[in-house]
């Protein structure tokens, strides 16, 4: 006995959302395949700008210091900007990072400057500054920073660390 194939066709519906999911796939695949060119050329452009910035501004500003093109052209040789870093906005971008900044440098100064925490790496840049009395003083002789100005920056910024 022959039983009759029951054939069923696609209802008009189930056609037209193959058809979404489709062309929702051809867009994100587009994506994919052409975003990256796009970032690049963003990148390069960006890349670009910072250059001539360096160029323009700081090259100008540096000469007019006293800086020769020698000197500048060796402090900046290969100098990018590096686009990993948290903070770096890009222009026509918006900041990622939060506004609140948890460091003490951005809040309240009695945070920063709390007595009991200045008292201490006074006496630790003390003790510091008579240890390494020579070695402030060689670079200070080399560079043109006091050494109490050097001594100020490692205590503040590494506890002498």
């Amino acid at each position: 006995m022959l039983t009759p194939s029951i054939r069923r066709t696609p209802h008009r519906w189930s056609s037209m959302r193959g058809n979404v999911f489709l062309r929702a796939l051809l867009l994100v695949l587009s994506l994919i395949l052409f975003a990256p060119p796009v970032i690049a050329t963003e990148r390069a452009k960006v890349e670009a700008q910072f250059q001539e910035w360096l160029e323009h501004t700081v090259w100008e500003r540096a000469k007019v210091r006293g800086v020769s093109r020698r000197t500048f052209e060796a402090a900046f040789s290969g100098v990018r900007l590096n686009w990993d870093l948290p903070d770096l906005v890009p222009p026509g971008t918006k900041p990622e990072t939060p506004k609140r900044q948890r460091q003490a440098e951005f809040g309240a100064p009695e945070k920063y400057f709390n007595r009991g925490v200045v008292d201490s790496a006074t006496s630790v840049g003390r003790r510091m500054a008579k240890r390494y009395s020579t070695t402030l003083s060689d670079v200070e002789k080399s560079t043109g920073v006091p050494g109490r100005i050097i001594l100020a920056i490692w205590g503040r910024e590494s506890g002498y660390g």
